[in-house]
């Protein structure tokens, strides 16, 4: 081997990588071979520390080396292909709790997020979202709109409101209630942090003394 080829491949272990690299092209952890990773030919290579004792040692050293760096990128792209196939899996999860309610289902989307959080934080068994569904489905929407006509209504005339939710905020609307939208304290996906500061927001807005607004 030529001195320049000897110190090119002293550099390639150095930086990680393997004798099928800098012989063969092929990447560290595996992958297509590529033809401009090659700096020697295997049998040259091995020539070479037949002759050189202390190159020998060299790059038995390396090969160690580059053994560990070699499994830990196998194991990077291993978690990777994990976590996307998790993703991919919690996506759809999602979107089958979203069709077990009705489409016209006050709510739908942050009923749907509520139950999808509650099965991957153990609070709620695959197998039971369906009868939650069916237990969720129980309070109509004319049941709510008849409580807020009957009793929510009349509590709130003459008083400053903080809609909390998608169907406190409708009811409002419909009813001609004048009102800050904001999240629900419940909301999912969102840091208790976040909805906390989104709704002392609101109640800043409405100018209750105490109340500082964050900044």
């Amino acid at each position: 081997m030529l001195p320049e080829a000897v110190e090119a491949v002293k550099r390639a272990l150095q930086g990680g990588a393997t004798i099928s690299q800098i012989t063969r092209g092929k990447p560290v952890g595996g992958g297509k071979a590529n033809r401009s990773l090659i700096i020697v030919q295997f049998k040259v290579l091995k020539r070479h520390r037949l002759e050189y004792p202390d190159f020998d040692r060299f790059v038995c050293e390396a090969k160690a080396d580059s053994k560990s760096v070699g499994q830990q990128i196998r194991f990077s792209r291993a978690r990777a292909r994990i976590q996307t196939a998790r993703v991919r899996e919690e996506a759809n999860d999602y979107h089958t709790i979203r069709a077990m309610f009705p489409a016209n289902f006050p709510g739908r989307d942050d009923a749907a997020q509520n139950l999808f959080v509650a099965v991957y934080e153990g609070s709620l068994k695959r197998e039971d979202v369906r009868a939650r569904v069916k237990r969720s489905e129980r309070i109509s929407q004319a049941a709510i709109r008849r409580s807020f006509d009957e009793v929510t209504r009349f509590e709130l005339q003459g008083r400053k409101v903080i809609a909390l939710g998608d169907i406190a905020a409708g009811e409002c609307a419909q009813h001609s209630i004048e009102h800050i939208a904001v999240c629900h304290p419940s909301r999912r996906g969102y840091t208790n942090e976040k909805n906390a500061i989104e709704i002392a927001e609101a109640i800043a807005a409405l100018g209750f003394k105490g109340i500082e607004k964050p900044g």
